[in-house]
């Protein structure tokens, strides 16, 4: 009598640590980040230009640190009497107290926020269009000159560029649907921090409350027909 015998095929799977992995896109990213360090802080001192706006920043830090470090108000604006917040220039106090208040230490706080920005396209763009865009969107703003000379202007207003795309990030996950009051994974925290610090940055992006205000009546009238 011929018995026969099965055997079981064991599959052997090897796991490799996580810490041992790097991962393309995120080696990628330090690449790109490691390109737009270089372009902005290379002759960092030749490249900034100090006006207006800048010894506004200077005599800022100066306030904070050596008069009183509470400010309530930011730099004027055109219309006499109105001021911004001081938000931004309270984010540069630190690069210029590391400095001695050596100007440059606030263009370097300025090109700093110009990488946060660069970073935040990579993400953000990842998110909605795939690694691919992310790498060439945040690839492209790493060298643009236009970009350059906005990350070195030490100035408000260029930090709108990062402001309005975490904002429409937001938006597009709010019209989609991802964004709900009972949701778990609520944002409007960060669109109410984002708002907030609109009024610390430049007047200009003050119609975004206008389009959240439309984004909500829009998708509660589509929830109400719905119904």
């Amino acid at each position: 009598m011929i018995q026969s015998v099965k055997f079981k095929k064991i599959e052997v799977i090897k796991t490799i640590p996580m810490h041992k992995t790097v991962r393309k896109d995120i080696f990628l990213l330090f690449v790109i980040l490691i390109i737009a360090a270089f372009v902005r802080f290379y002759h960092l001192s030749e490249m900034a230009n100090f006006d207006f706006d800048q010894e506004y920043a200077v005599n800022f830090a100066y306030s904070v640190t050596r008069v009183f470090p509470i400010q309530l108000i930011g730099q004027p604006l055109s219309v006499e009497g109105l001021f911004m917040g001081p938000l931004y220039f309270y984010y540069l106090v630190p690069f210029f107290a590391v400095s001695g208040l050596h100007p440059l230490g606030g263009f370097a706080g300025s090109a700093v926020l110009g990488l946060i920005t660069t970073t935040a396209y990579f993400f953000i763009g990842k998110k909605l269009f795939g690694i691919k865009a992310g790498l060439i969107a945040a690839l492209i703003r790493s060298f643009l000159f236009t970009e350059l000379i906005h990350d070195l202007s030490m100035t408000p207003a260029y930090a709108c560029e990062l402001l309005v795309l975490l904002t429409w990030w937001a938006f597009y996950k709010y019209w989609h649907g991802e964004i709900k009051n009972n949701s778990s994974d609520k944002l409007f925290p960060f669109l109410g921090f984002l708002f907030g610090l609109y009024t610390s940055i430049h007047p200009i992006l003050f119609p975004f409350y206008l389009v959240f205000i439309i984004l909500i009546l829009r998708i509660n009238m589509q929830e109400i027909m719905l119904l």
